[in-house]
């Protein structure tokens, strides 16, 4: 390396710990409404299951994340949406991730290894 720049591998076990680090920076570096811990573990599902579907409270009440009622699915729904992480469509009754988790998402659907640049400026 040329002293400007470092370079970090970060080991990752599953599809799921993959999401949950990717979106830990995420939120560190892009969020502009901080994700707390719960939250992140809705949105790693929002990765993993179709939120539009049926089935997906369900599947998310079936996970163990202690969220044990549709009504507690549709709270931290809200609150997604409310903090634009989750876009409401403005005449579909669906649900999409925001621009740049979208992005993130199909870079997880894509690969195995999934490579992130990150670069910071100094403001003056």
């Amino acid at each position: 390396m040329d002293g400007k720049g470092i370079r970090s591998r970060i080991v990752y076990s599953d599809k799921l710990d993959l999401i949950k680090k990717l979106l830990g920076i995420y939120n560190a570096v892009e969020a502009k409404h901080h994700l707390t811990p719960r939250a992140i573990e809705l949105l790693t599902f929002c990765f993993i299951f179709d939120v539009n579907d049926k089935d997906f409270k369900q599947n998310v009440m079936d996970t163990g994340l202690n969220i044990n009622t549709p009504e507690n699915v549709l709270t931290m729904m809200s609150r997604l949406k409310r903090d634009g992480f989750l876009i409401q469509d403005p005449v579909k009754n669906k649900k999409y991730l925001n621009p740049s988790l979208t992005r993130l998402k199909e870079l997880v659907d894509g690969s195995d290894n999934v490579g992130i640049q990150l670069m910071f400026q100094k403001n003056t």
